[in-house]
């Protein structure tokens, strides 16, 4: 299904709870497939399944890897990406159930450099709560 989405909706990559709910980041299992596109907001069924493209600037887009067939964000990208939305009001984080251990920190500090400040601030915020 992924791939079929990626098709039908380029460009995009999956993120957000997606990725951190399949690296072990969040132990929530979202709802709905989310992709990063540069294109409008989006939400669809395919296959039965509920579909969300997420618009991120263009100089976001970056951060992901083919694999499968279609691109994923890095798992670092993608808590990054649900920081974005949540910075600008258009998405929740549940920061209290974040599980860290498994990201390479090193490449989400030099991820954050690339984002606004008020991502790095909130990534700062997550990381001293966090320990």
């Amino acid at each position: 299904m992924e791939s079929l989405a990626t098709h039908l909706y380029f460009p995009c990559y999956l993120s957000f709870e997606s990725v951190l709910s399949r690296a072990g980041v969040i132990s929530m299992i979202p709802y709905a497939v989310t992709f990063a596109t540069t294109r409008k907001t989006k939400r669809t069924l395919i296959l039965e399944q509920s579909v969300e493209f997420r618009k991120v600037r263009e100089d976001l887009f970056f951060g992901f890897e083919l694999a499968d067939g279609y691109y994923i964000a890095r798992p670092e990208k993608a808590l990054l990406d649900s920081l974005y939305l949540a910075v600008s009001g258009k998405g929740p984080l549940p920061e209290e159930e974040l599980d860290l251990s498994t990201l390479d920190l090193g490449l989400l500090r030099e991820f954050a450099e690339r984002f606004p400040p008020a991502v790095s601030r909130k990534l700062a915020n997550v990381l001293r709560k966090l320990g």
